[in-house]
């Protein structure tokens, strides 16, 4: 036996197709292809018959040639511009690579990003859960995508993809996300990193009141450490402090004090926040009137005002408004009672630009919050706002003004509970009139805010409304 090469083949077949195609100059071009298939490593065992025996391949090899001729004899110019593209089949998942924040203790879980192994498809907000609660928003692209999370609560939050979801790899058969891999999921402790507060105080701060034997603190994260020597009145040191939660104290006083009556710190408390940031209080006092004559302090306050939602144009299918931007439909005014009993808001209103009388029967628990809404049903609406469970009471006649203007809350002797006169002018937080600017200065698109915006939110009860 012998051993034949197929050494005449490709040269005579690359011979003639490169004649048919291009003359005798892509004659010579197509057998020296030929000749270079020829040299490959493709052998023939011929046996005694002569026949062919085996054939033998040590390397498959495909190559692709591209001749190009130029038939205009005038110009030698020639323009050639050729693509390759290839979709690999394979059967690989794509897998969560990294995520941002990293897991473990984290601040702030309001975007998270996620970037996989490859570039995936079919990606949506529903698909990330958060403690089973789906993601708001989500946009990005590729490998990388970012989720708009709705409201993740202090504590535990396990990320994970919920099932049925649509998210692939872009191979030519698709290979699914695995949602139940160990890789794919992971989870925060999402804690408050700044340091605790006074979040608020019964009497309120700034008060003028008839009598003061004790004062109760309510801080803005369970704390620990808290002692009777810590809350100093007009430089003394409370009497004895009782512990009514992990956030809130009362401190009786040692006597009962008269005029102006000043709330501080001990310069050195121990009073640190119980979450894994461990972060020391930060020591700020207030102060008080003591007056025999003065009149009872409100127990009803008002504690936020958006006056000025974002509200874009919106239009449907058939070109016709979903929304009457007449009238700012989506304002409220919430309320907060301060006091350590429940409010009864029968024969009360609210009075100034707006006016709106409380239906008998509603009342408002220590602690607790009312919202009056220019439309009750469009404001519940709004997810973002996560008011299921939540009393939205509402229509109120007339419109917040959206330069400012007063506000009151009149009890049923028909005397101002509280009242607040609000303006769009510095030094009032300009961002509450709808965003504080357009797009053209702000660089935000207020589509994505639609509906929102900013209000107006009082966090501090000693300053004046």
């Amino acid at each position: 036996e012998r051993i034949g090469r197929l050494s005449i083949w490709g040269k005579v077949i690359g011979g003639v197709a490169g004649f048919a195609l291009g003359g005798p100059i892509g004659a010579l071009m197509g057998a020296a292809f030929g000749h270079a298939v020829d040299r490959s490593n493709i052998k023939v065992r011929w046996g005694r018959n002569r026949g062919p025996a085996a054939v033998e391949s040590k390397q498959t090899a495909f190559t692709i040639a591209v001749i190009v001729l130029n038939q205009r004899r005038t110009s030698p110019d020639v323009l050639f511009d050729a693509r390759l593209s290839a979709v690999s089949v394979e059967s690989v998942a794509p897998k969560v690579e990294t995520v941002d924040p990293p897991p473990g203790l984290a601040s702030n879980l309001g975007r998270v990003s996620i970037t996989f192994t490859e570039p995936v498809n079919g990606v949506n907000a529903a698909d990330l859960l958060a403690n089973g609660v789906p993601a708001q928003s989500v946009e990005g692209g590729g490998r990388t995508w970012v989720f708009q999370l709705n409201g993740a609560p202090q504590g535990k939050v396990r990320l994970t993809w919920a099932k049925g979801h649509g998210i692939t790899d872009q191979a030519q058969t698709p290979n699914p996300l695995r949602e139940t891999a160990n890789s794919n999921r992971w989870t925060y402790t999402h804690a408050d990193d700044n340091p605790p507060y006074v979040k608020r105080t019964n009497p309120p701060a700034g008060l003028t009141v008839k009598s003061l034997d004790a004062v109760e603190v309510e801080f803005s994260m369970n704390v620990s450490g808290v002692d009777a020597n810590d809350l100093l009145i007009n430089g003394q040191p409370a009497q004895s402090v009782t512990k009514i939660s992990d956030s809130r104290y009362r401190f009786a006083l040692t006597q009962a004090p008269s005029a102006e009556v000043k709330i501080s710190w001990d310069l050195y408390p121990e009073i640190t926040g119980t979450n894994p940031f461990k972060k020391t209080f930060v020591p700020l006092g207030w102060f008080y009137r003591v007056d025999a004559n003065a009149p009872p302090p409100p127990r009803i306050v008002i504690s936020e005002i958006m006056y000025h939602p974002i509200e874009e144009p919106e239009f449907d299918r058939r070109g016709q408004p979903v929304l009457d931007l007449l009238e700012d439909v989506h304002e409220f005014i919430e309320l907060h009672n301060f006091s350590r009993e429940t409010v009864t808001l029968d024969n009360w209103r609210i009075s100034g630009g707006i006016d709106y009388a409380f239906p008998a029967g509603t009342t408002v628990e220590s602690g607790g919050f009312l919202i009056v809404a220019k439309d009750p049903k469009r404001l519940a609406a709004i997810k973002e706002y996560r008011l299921a469970g939540i009393t939205v009471l509402g229509p109120y006649e007339g419109v917040l003004s959206n330069n400012g203007e007063r506000v009151s809350v009149e009890n049923d002797g028909g005397n101002a509970e509280d009242t607040v006169r609000y303006s769009a002018q510095f030094p009032w937080p300009i961002g509450a009139d709808s965003i504080g600017a357009g797009p053209k200065w702000t660089g935000i698109d207020p589509m994505q805010y639609q509906y929102r915006g900013m209000s107006l939110e009082r966090i501090n009860f000693s300053l004046p409304g």
